[in-house]
């Protein structure tokens, strides 16, 4: 049988973001800077040289020269030159089909086949950087007078929140279900039959009237210690701190506890709800901060972690009209600051919903439940306004 013709990429808004910030900058040939507030600095931009991509084992170098795009990649050498006016064009294209999927609350993957082919025309032949990737943009840019090469994380508002922790298997946190009087087998199954829109409140509001009571059972859903172990890099009780985090999150979220999200007030609330434990709150948000910063400059929760900083560049923030900035993050202290004020708790997306994700179940005649999570960023003020959603998912 005939092998399937390769069809059109495929890929979901905020893949599509990374291919349109790397067609932009191409286009642009500069990017506006922001200081340690992610305030954008009027009338700086940093120069780009070039831009790199490493795809199927060779680098392909885009320098831009005047109007010019050069493209330049292994033995081939001067491959072609290409108006920014053109790329420009598509960048603009590419942007506007983003925008219209969100405003049309349209999820999910989807193509452009005419983006595909330019972009193809261009040797780039994925949208995204690899999963395993914590850089997704390579670019030369001159900064005080000198030239660098640099990785860049970008996070895109464009088409909704961008997210700084993904939800996984590997972020199953498992708790050990536990009541007086041992919840049945019909009871059970009850609690894991309530669907709608409030799935996750009510199924937590059923357990909490069978009198359970939860507690993290200090393991992982798919039985490895790798998050855990990244956990315990930046701080020894972080895993049950996490642990405790996430429990309250979903116990409190619902109606009159709209930002119970957020990560500063969830660790607020935790102090009002545990004094004892969680009165004094600046102890656990340095530690929840330095956790929040390694997942931004490159921590990923399924690979283990050396320590290291993978993220050498920066971030770039792009708006949700298109506009992009780099914050090259020269103030760590502010940087996570930041990362606290304007991160939240999130349920996984639905698609995502694995590992038995808020279901109970049974394990030698004992119950458990899994919570899963992601964390995105909430919004990105900006000089003179502010862009923010607060939508809370469920």
């Amino acid at each position: 049988m005939a092998k399937k013709k390769d069809r059109e990429w495929v890929g979901n808004k905020g893949e599509w973001s990374e291919l349109y910030v790397f067609l932009k900058l191409l286009a642009q040939g500069t990017v506006q800077a922001t200081d340690e507030k992610l305030e954008k600095v009027e009338n700086i931009y940093y120069p780009i040289n070039k831009m790199m991509r490493k795809e199927q084992g060779e680098q392909t170098d885009y320098v831009i020269k005047g109007t010019k795009v050069v493209i330049v990649g292994g033995q081939a050498g001067r491959i072609t030159a290409i108006d920014r006016s053109v790329i420009e064009e598509q960048a603009e294209c590419l942007l506007k089909e983003i925008q219209k999927k969100r405003d049309n609350n349209k999820d999910g993957k989807f193509g452009m086949p005419e983006i595909e082919d330019f972009a193809k025309y261009m040797r780039v032949t994925t949208m995204k950087a690899d999963s395993d990737e914590s850089n997704d943009i390579f670019m030369q840019i001159d900064d005080t007078h000198s030239s660098h090469d640099l990785g860049f994380s970008v996070k895109s508002f464009i088409g909704g929140l961008p997210t700084l922790v993904n939800a996984t298997q590997t972020t199953n946190f498992v708790y050990k279900v536990e009541a007086p009087q041992r919840l049945s087998r019909e009871q059970m199954d009850e609690i894991n039959k309530i669907n709608g829109a409030n799935t996750i409140n009510n199924r937590m509001a059923k357990i909490r009237e069978y009198n359970g009571k939860l507690s993290f059972d200090g393991r992982f859903r798919n039985n490895t210690d790798i998050f855990k172990r990244n956990l315990t890099m930046v701080d020894r009780d972080m895993p049950e701190i996490f642990a405790d985090m996430l429990l309250h999150f979903y116990q409190h979220k619902g109606s009159g506890n709209e930002g119970i999200g957020q990560c500063k007030r969830l660790l607020e609330s935790m102090g009002e709800h545990y004094p004892q434990k969680y009165g004094d709150t600046t102890l656990y948000e340095y530690k929840l901060k330095k956790f929040l910063c390694a997942c931004a400059l490159g921590m990923k929760p399924a690979t283990p972690w050396n320590g290291l900083d993978k993220v050498n560049g920066g971030f770039l923030f792009v708006t949700k009209d298109g506009k992009i900035l780099a914050n090259r993050i020269y103030n760590r202290n502010s940087f996570e600051q930041y990362l606290l004020g304007n991160t939240k708790f999130a349920p996984p997306s639905t698609d995502k919903r694995k590992g038995n994700f808020m279901k109970l179940y049974e394990v030698n005649e004992e119950m458990f439940l899994n919570l899963n999570f992601q964390i995105k960023l909430m919004n990105l003020q900006l000089k003179g306004g502010s862009e923010e959603s607060k939508k809370e998912t469920d």
